[in-house]
């Protein structure tokens, strides 16, 4: 299975109150209902946190089946249903600004825990919801593809799994090379959080912590930290 990963910006002239509405309300169901070969489709609104300034206003994640799949869904977006939802992107989204990742993923780390909470199965405090971080990052000058995604899944990964503090999902996702995508990134790291306050407990950790600057250390030895884009999201599954 392949997952598309498209960051969008908003319309100029509209509000953010305007365009979450019109793509949770709108554009989300019609894009259920005419998308060919989508079998998953989440939502992720970004959360406002001071330190946090986000290059996107939206994210939204489509698994396919594979690469054939999700080929005959972009030629399918050229066809006469394709052009009604282009259409309606155009009615809130700024186009010029997308970004687009056809991605591998790589659970390596799932506590039974998220689940349970996304789907009300366990009881938490009142207001409490599951958050992501999602991070776009790029291999340090000089290393080869091959190095760069061989240290992340046998070194860093179990490094992070055994020293980040409150995660209880992660997801490394590999970008596909495909003739029509040119990715601004190497790589896109998921991790989840059972709620906010985990996550800015995890963030106070990482900038603070002995064990925050290990993961830190390992990072400087494959990732060009200075091109690091992160997000915190909320998800929202409409299907």
């Amino acid at each position: 299975m392949v997952k598309l990963i498209t960051l969008f910006s908003k319309k100029a002239g509209i509000n953010d109150e305007d365009f979450y509405r019109y793509w949770r309300e709108k554009h989300g169901p019609l894009a259920l209902k005419v998308m060919a070969g989508v079998r998953r489709m989440v939502q992720n609104y970004p959360i406002k946190l001071p330190g946090f300034v986000y290059p996107a206003d939206g994210i939204v994640e489509a698994w396919f089946d594979d690469v054939e799949s999700y080929l005959k869904y972009w030629a399918w977006r050229q066809t006469k249903e394709g052009k009604m939802l282009l259409k309606d992107e155009e009615t809130f989204i700024d186009k010029s600004k997308f970004i687009r990742f056809i991605v591998e993923e790589h659970e390596i780390l799932v506590m039974d825990r998220l689940t349970q909470v996304s789907q009300g199965k366990l009881k938490t405090e009142e207001g409490e919801k599951p958050v992501k971080l999602l991070t776009l990052f790029s291999k340090a000058a000089g290393a080869s593809d091959l190095d760069f995604y061989r240290y992340w899944r046998e070194k860093h990964g179990p490094l992070a799994i055994k020293v980040m503090a409150g995660v209880i999902k992660m997801v490394q996702n590999y970008p596909v090379k495909l003739p029509v995508f040119e990715y601004p990134a190497d790589a896109v790291i998921e991790s989840w959080f059972t709620d906010l306050d985990t996550f800015v407990k995890y963030d106070n950790w990482r900038k603070s912590s002995n064990e925050g600057a290990v993961l830190r250390d390992d990072e400087a030895k494959f990732i060009d930290r200075s091109k690091f884009i992160r997000f915190v999201v909320e998800e929202y599954q409409i299907k």
